[in-house]
Parts: structure tokens; C-alpha cells; sequence
């Protein structure tokens, strides 16, 4: 199923998408990469965007990683029209996935996993590139998890922490609609 959620994020981002430096902060901080699918249409006539969000980190851990897999929702809002460029923000909403993988311990075949829901702001610079428009942004959120839990077992507590991405995002979908962002 991973490599299939993994296979079908990359083709989507060549339709739309973003590369990012992703960080999660619990206990303690992991940093990490990943790859996000984020193609968004105009409100109306407004300066505004909706956009769908689908997005794969690895987070790095000390004896493993965590794959973090959101499913959900931004909103943006342009200073100027979206054919000028300029500042954009905008806020996100998304359920969010965690398997820890373990490199060498008891746990290598158990994969622990833990759900929960993030929230967030995130602001970004539309530059007005004709051919192919992007954004450089940044986002900070929340993250509230349950506990990591393989089977009946509960490897450990969840909680709420902090997370933070830094990207550049291809508004390709401008290229193909109209009223694509």
C-alpha cells in the first residue's frame, strides 16, 4: 500500500506539486524530506485558491524513520492577482499517517503507526515565471498523534507537536485550466 500511495504522490507531481525540507518536533525533533501534491482551483473571480493536499515526508530518527502521510485541504489567499505573483498565505487542515520504521532493534517487523490530525499556516512568494509558475513558501503547524501501536501493542504514547516545511511548489495546473493554481 506505501508504495503505491508513493508511486501515485510522484506521478501527481508532475500534474502539481512541491519538493520540501520537513520537520517534525515531538520528542525529539525529527527532519526529513518529502514530496507534496497540492493542485488548486480559483475561488470565483477572487484572489483566493482552494487546494486538495496529498503529501509524503520521511522523517529521520535516531535508529529509524517515520513515513508521514497527510490526506486534506489549504486555502490560499493572493495579495495581487494570481498572474502577478506576489505574497500569498493561506492555512491547512489534514489527517496525518505515522509508520516508524526501525532499523535494528526488536521492532524491525512490527511497524508501529499512529493517526491523527494536523493544522497549520503557511505563506509563500508566487514568482511571475510565464513557462512554468512557482513558490517558494514555508508552513508551521500543529500535530496532534495517538499512540504508536502494532497490533495490540503500544510501542509509544502520542502527543502534540510542532511541524514545519520549507518548498518550492510548481503551480502547474495553472497551465492547463484557466482558473488553475
Amino acid at each position: 500500500m506505501r508504495n503505491v500511495f508513493i508511486i501515485i504522490i510522484i506521478a501527481a507531481f508532475l500534474l502539481s506539486g512541491c519538493v520540501s525540507l520537513t520537520g517534525k518536533k515531538a520528542s525529539p525533533m525529527e527532519i526529513g524530506y518529502g514530496l507534496q501534491l497540492d493542485p488548486g482551483m480559483q475561488i470565483g473571480s477572487t484572489n483566493n485558491s482552494a487546494h486538495l493536499l496529498l503529501s509524503y515526508a520521511r522523517l529521520s530518527f535516531d535508529g529509524g524513520h517515520d513515513n508521514m502521510y497527510q490526506i486534506g485541504g489549504q486555502f490560499r489567499h493572493y495579495h495581487d492577482s494570481f498572474d502577478k505573483g506576489g505574497l500569498w498565505y493561506g492555512g491547512e487542515m489534514a489527517y496525518v499517517r505515522f509508520t516508524s520504521i526501525y532499523d535494528e532493534s526488536l521492532f524491525v517487523d512490527s511497524n508501529p503507526r499512529a493517526g491523527g490530525f494536523a493544522l497549520g499556516g503557511l505563506a509563500g512568494y508566487k514568482f511571475p515565471c510565464k513557462k512554468i509558475p512557482f513558490s517558494g513558501y514555508v508552513s508551521l503547524g500543529l500535530v496532534n498523534f495517538g499512540d504508536f501501536k502494532a497490533g495490540d501493542v503500544t510501542f509509544d504514547a502520542g502527543g502534540t507537536g510542532f511541524t514545519f516545511r520549507v518548498g518550492i511548489s510548481l503551480h502547474l495546473t495553472s497551465l492547463f485550466f484557466e482558473n488553475g493554481r
